[in-house]
């Protein structure tokens, strides 16, 4: 398993020590004796049950995160395009992204700051993909909840599209030209 090790930020917490979190890229299988629980069925069942069939598919890559050998959070990342609202000096119909599919932590873990720090490394990872080719925005579908909706607001992200009250997610974007560029060493 290749371990990638990008500390891009200067968050502070009392209950984590950030330069102990380690990022492993998973393709084939999950690592054995694996524990994990986000209090999110629907992201436990993605990780168990069908992030393997998105990897081996090429529709996704999947990111695990380790703490002092407890695994603790994954997120997905894929290719995506968004129709963005805003006047841009290139007016194109779509721009293209880094997308965000899942992104969950353990209970255990929750509130510690772990979800802004992938954030912040998948947007540290962005800018050095770019390098390459072109990506100018990382993008998310969000569960249409409250605390979600906060999470990535917080974050930056900003709704785009019509956005309907039986929605089940709400597409979200950040652009990377405005990206905080201070939270990164």
């Amino acid at each position: 398993m290749m371990i990638i090790k990008v500390l891009l930020m200067k968050i502070k917490s009392n209950k984590i020590d950030f330069n102990k979190l380690e990022v492993h890229v998973f393709r084939n299988k999950l690592p054995d004796n694996i524990k994990f629980d986000s209090g999110d069925i629907d992201l436990n069942e993605f990780l168990y049950e069908e992030s393997i069939d998105y990897c081996k598919s090429n529709l996704a890559v999947i990111y695990l995160i380790f703490y002092e050998d407890h695994f603790i959070a994954y997120f997905s990342l894929s290719s995506d395009s968004v129709k963005i609202n805003q006047k841009l000096d290139i007016k194109l119909r779509y721009y293209p992204s880094m997308k965000i599919g899942r992104l969950a932590v353990d209970k255990k873990y929750q509130n510690y700051g772990i979800g802004t720090w992938i954030i912040d490394w998948v947007a540290g990872l962005t800018m050095d993909v770019r390098r390459s080719h072109g990506i100018r925005y990382l993008s998310v579908d969000a569960y249409n909840t409250m605390d979600t909706l906060n999470f990535y607001s917080k974050n930056d992200f900003l709704i785009y599209g019509k956005v309907k009250e039986n929605m089940l997610s709400i597409p979200m974007y950040l652009d990377i030209n405005k990206f905080n560029h201070d939270k990164l060493l």
